[in-house]
C-alpha cells in the first residue's frame, strides 16, 4: 500500500467510527413512556424543556434543609427536612412531567419520605409505594436507586416540587437529574 491509500483507509475508518457514535442504537423511545432510558429524551413538537438539573454546578434556587454531608453532582445528602423548588411554566401548559433520580443510602427503604407537587401529595410514603395520580417509581438498582416520574394535568402557571423526610425517617437521601417538561395541547 502506498501512503495515499493508507491515509484514505484511516480516514474512512475514522469517519465510520464518528458516524457510529452519533447514530442512536439504544432502546427506542415510545411516546408516552414515563421513564425514557438510553440517552437524551426526545421531545415532541408540543413539549418544552422547562428545566434540567444534574447539580454539576450546584443547586440553583432550591430551598433545602442543611445537607447531612458534602457531595458534588447531586442535591444532598439529607437526613431529614424538606427540599423544594418552584418552576415557572409556559402560559399555555396543559400537562407537566417531572422526573428525577432518587438515591436512598444505608439500606433505607424510604419510610417517611414523601413527594408533593403543587401542595398535593403524590407519594405519601416511598417504602409503601403509596402513590396517587400519574406516578411511576422504578428501581434502578439494588443499592437504593430509584427513577421517579410524575405527570400532572392543568398545573397552572407554576409547579412547586417538594420532597420531605420526616424526623427519624432514615439514614440519608439525595436527588439528581431533575427534569421538568411542559406540554401544550396538541393541535
Amino acid at each position: 500500500m502506498s501512503v495515499d491509500w493508507t491515509l484514505i483507509a484511516i480516514t474512512t475508518v475514522a469517519a465510520a467510527l464518528l458516524v457510529g457514535t452519533m447514530v442512536r442504537t439504544g432502546p427506542d423511545t415510545v411516546p408516552g413512556d414515563p421513564v425514557r432510558m438510553g440517552g437524551l429524551q426526545v421531545l415532541a413538537e408540543n413539549e418544552h424543556l422547562v428545566s434540567f438539573e444534574d447539580f454539576s454546578f450546584g443547586a440553583q434556587d432550591w430551598d433545602a434543609a442543611r445537607p447531612a454531608g458534602r457531595m458534588t453532582g447531586v442535591l444532598g445528602p439529607f437526613a431529614q427536612g424538606a427540599v423544594t423548588k418552584d418552576f415557572v411554566l409556559p402560559a399555555d401548559t396543559a400537562r407537566v412531567e417531572v422526573a428525577f433520580d432518587l438515591r436512598l443510602t444505608g439500606g433505607w427503604t424510604g419510610e417517611g419520605l414523601s413527594v408533593s407537587v403543587n401542595g398535593q401529595p403524590v407519594i405519601e410514603d416511598l417504602s409503601l409505594a403509596q402513590a396517587s395520580g400519574d406516578v411511576v417509581i422504578r428501581d434502578r438498582d439494588a443499592e437504593g436507586g430509584y427513577s421517579v416520574w410524575i405527570a400532572l394535568d392543568d398545573p397552572g402557571a407554576a409547579l412547586s416540587l417538594r420532597l420531605e423526610a420526616t424526623e427519624g425517617a432514615g439514614p440519608t437521601w439525595m436527588i439528581d437529574n431533575v427534569s421538568v417538561v411542559a406540554s401544550t395541547a396538541a393541535s
